[in-house]
């Protein structure tokens, strides 16, 4: 009697851990599907999301283009122009700034002139060690032709280049003999050269960018060094002389200078 009453004991056990566990097993399944669907149903909707948002940059980048091949009527309808200049890469002194005002007579040229002016400050750790400034002024013909955008450009340029050591500098080597100074005063007269894309909008908004300009120095109208009467030493004069000579000699380039404006 005990035995049969084990052996009932244990096989309803046995029936009831076999429950017990196709139960967890259906319910850890159940639990699968459910974390695979809310997965699938999440990256559905970053996919939705996705394609969406590529759609709608597609759909404002051809409507951008659109209104850019438009940029020939409306610098037809357009006198004149003002920019604000900046030179990513420079001779000299990168990252120059400036402003532009242009003159539209017709729908294929532009006379413009330009403004654009660099300068770093020796300032490291001490103040007043001095100054380099780089300033140029330029009145150039752009021509568009039957282009759109487009266009090639020349003109000529006031180029000004100067170098000015503060007083702590001058003190720290003269031992205060000598005081602030202009250590190298450069001007030119050139021509320049180059080209470019400006874009117009309806709104008036103007969008350029002059990728690549080239200056040439043709006559010096003023070099000025008083370091070189001063009383510093042979060799350092002469490597002033030396710069002075590629200043006033050697053409100088721009690379990727942007422009945005209005119109009117």
């Amino acid at each position: 009697m005990r035995k049969l009453f084990l052996f009932s004991f244990l096989f309803l056990f046995s029936l009831q851990t076999i429950s017990i566990q196709t139960f967890a097993a259906d319910q850890l399944e159940e639990d699968d599907v459910s974390e695979q669907t809310e997965e699938d149903s999440v990256w559905t909707k970053v996919k939705k999301m996705g394609t969406k948002a590529f759609e709608q940059s597609k759909e404002a980048a051809n409507d951008l283009g659109e209104k850019l091949e438009e940029t020939k009527e409306f610098r037809e309808s357009s006198r004149w122009t003002v920019l604000g200049n900046y030179s990513l890469i420079d001779t000299w002194i990168p990252s120059k700034y400036g402003i532009g005002v242009a003159y539209i007579p017709s729908v294929d040229t532009t006379w413009e002139l330009e403004y654009l002016r660099g300068s770093v400050s020796f300032e490291f750790f001490i103040k007043d060690l001095g100054k380099m400034t780089d300033e140029r002024l330029t009145l150039l013909r752009r021509f568009y032709s039957d282009r759109n955008s487009f266009n090639f450009f020349t003109g000529i340029a006031y180029h000004s280049f100067s170098i000015h050591l503060g007083d702590r500098l001058t003190s720290l080597v003269t031992g205060g003999y000598v005081p602030s100074v202009d250590l190298i005063t450069i001007k030119t007269l050139g021509v320049t050269f180059g080209l470019g894309n400006r874009w117009q909008l309806a709104s008036g908004w103007v969008l350029g960018a002059d990728w690549l300009s080239i200056y040439i120095p043709l006559k010096t109208l003023e070099a000025e060094a008083p370091y070189i009467s001063s009383n510093a030493s042979e060799s350092g004069k002469n490597d002033v002389r030396d710069v002075m000579k590629v200043i006033k000699r050697v053409p100088t380039f721009a690379v990727i200078k942007f422009q945005v404006g209005m119109s009117f």
